[in-house]
């Protein structure tokens, strides 16, 4: 089966990524028509000056440049129109890449701190060859980790707690419990 990618796989945060995207998008092409508006008002200057020179009968390259101007103006019209469409489209493209591999850890952090709200602390799962916010996942995955651990051993704890009153040991565990009282309450402070 080939491994065809689709948009839609890219835009897991749509708002965000196309946002981002079209913004580039805007400013690369405010900057590309600045300066396709700068050479072209700076080559019409030259032409001007061209056209004075015509005026002199005499003058036989006058006409021949001014053609040439005329051309030049098609050509420039069509260079930048060209290389306006490409610049656009590589700059959307990779913007999409790009939030996508931002979005992406996003999404897989939010799913897991939806889960973590619900109580599952279930095993967390490394990001993808290529995605953003490493450092920051590791953050969250150190967190996750103690919350996990300190489920754990809260787990062990009650084990304990209800081993000592399956032994008629009730005062043992009463205490047992009280520490951990204790334990949580100084977590709130």
């Amino acid at each position: 089966m080939e491994n065809h990618r689709h948009l839609r796989n890219y835009l897991i945060d749509p708002a965000l990524q196309l946002r981002y995207a079209l913004l580039l998008v805007g400013v690369a092409s405010a900057l590309t028509l600045s300066l396709g508006w700068g050479v072209f008002h700076y080559m019409r200057l030259a032409a001007r000056v061209v056209e004075v020179r015509a005026l002199d009968p005499a003058d036989t390259l006058a006409p021949v440049l001014i053609e040439e101007f005329r051309k030049n103006d098609e050509q420039m019209l069509l260079f930048f129109s060209v290389f306006g469409g490409v610049l656009m489209t590589v700059l959307f493209s990779s913007a999409l890449v790009f939030t996508h591999r931002i979005a992406g850890p996003l999404h897989k952090i939010a799913a897991y701190m939806v889960q973590v709200r619900q109580g599952r602390l279930a095993t967390i799962h490394d990001l993808r060859r290529g995605d953003q916010l490493k450092e920051f996942f590791g953050i969250f995955r150190e967190m996750h980790g103690a919350l996990r651990g300190q489920a754990e051993r809260d787990a062990v704890f009650l084990e304990q707690a209800e081993q000592l009153l399956r032994d008629g040991r009730s005062a043992e565990a009463g205490a047992l419990l009280a520490g951990m009282r204790r334990e949580k309450r100084e977590l709130l402070l």
